[in-house]
């Protein structure tokens, strides 16, 4: 993340003037792949400068303000800090707040596994921004910068706004995974498998542009098909795993509601709906 952004700020038109890494090497690798070849430099060595941006592990942040705390480059500067946390809010720059400056966060909604894909993957993402005011107007400049889209949460809603993120973006990667194990049990190879379901993850994903969810809704649950579930539940047990079958059983619940909000035939949706909890609470 870090990364990303200083490349795609800097093709932006921002000066990077420092990047700083735990690992020396890292740090010259990335001020490499900017035009401008900024500084390298320890945490414990910044310069002054006007903003900086905090894209360790969560685990690392508050360590990171606290070290930053206490150069007289800072304490001086007064810069504003924003961390990049999707889970943290900006409570946890309270020591960098506590010497005068300005702190917030800035989290895109956005998959980045390598620096370059940046420029691509903010243009037109959405950036959840709090903290400061002072800190929340320049996040702003940064996500239109970027091309990118700002929203704001409350700050104690942090981690509740960042659960919803984890369930559509790793969630929906974990169940993938699950999807394709069950295919394999049908005698795909896993690329196969991936080949056959990303058409139909790509086309729920566009339905999902165009409608809301209950009616994006289609195939076993959208029609309260208690045969078609029945026929699953039964391979379900047969082939796959406890949790796989929990999982299938705990969304199925939601499909339902979903079904519901959609004017499924009630008295089907009633019987699904026992079946479901009948399989979810086995009879001993």
């Amino acid at each position: 993340m870090g990364g990303a952004l200083a490349i795609a700020l800097a093709r932006r038109g921002f000066r990077v003037d420092a990047v700083a890494s735990r690992s020396k090497k890292s740090a010259q690798q990335l001020s490499a792949r900017i035009s401008a070849a900024p500084e390298v430099f320890t945490v414990s060595g910044l310069p002054a400068t006007e903003l900086i941006l905090i894209t360790t592990p969560d685990d690392q942040i508050a360590v990171t303000a606290e070290k930053l705390a206490k150069l007289k480059s800072i304490r001086e500067a007064k810069p504003v800090v924003l961390h990049t946390s999707g889970s943290l809010s900006s409570e946890i720059l309270s020591p960098l707040k506590a010497i005068g400056c300005a702190v917030g966060s800035m989290h895109p909604l956005a998959s980045i596994s390598a620096p370059e894909l940046g420029i691509k993957r903010f243009k037109n993402a959405y950036f959840s921004v709090e903290g400061d005011k002072k800190a929340q107007q320049i996040a702003g400049q940064i996500v239109a910068a970027l091309n990118g889209k700002a929203f704001s949460v409350a700050t104690k809603m942090k981690p509740l706004y960042h659960a919803a993120a984890v369930m559509t973006s790793g969630h929906t990667t974990a169940l993938f995974s699950i999807a394709t194990g069950l295919l394999a049990k049908c005698g795909l190879s896993e690329q196969k498998a991936r080949a056959v379901l990303l058409p139909l993850l790509r086309g729920t994903a566009e339905n999902l542009i165009r409608q809301t969810p209950a009616g994006a809704l289609t195939g076993t649950f959208a029609r309260a098909d208690v045969e078609a579930f029945e026929r699953h539940i039964k391979l379900l047990v047969e082939n796959a795993d406890i949790d796989a079958v929990n999982i299938y059983l705990l969304l199925a619940k939601t499909s339902l509601k979903l079904a519901e909000e959609q004017g499924a035939d009630t008295d089907r949706i009633k019987t699904l709906r026992r079946r479901i909890t009948s399989c979810q609470n086995p009879k001993r």
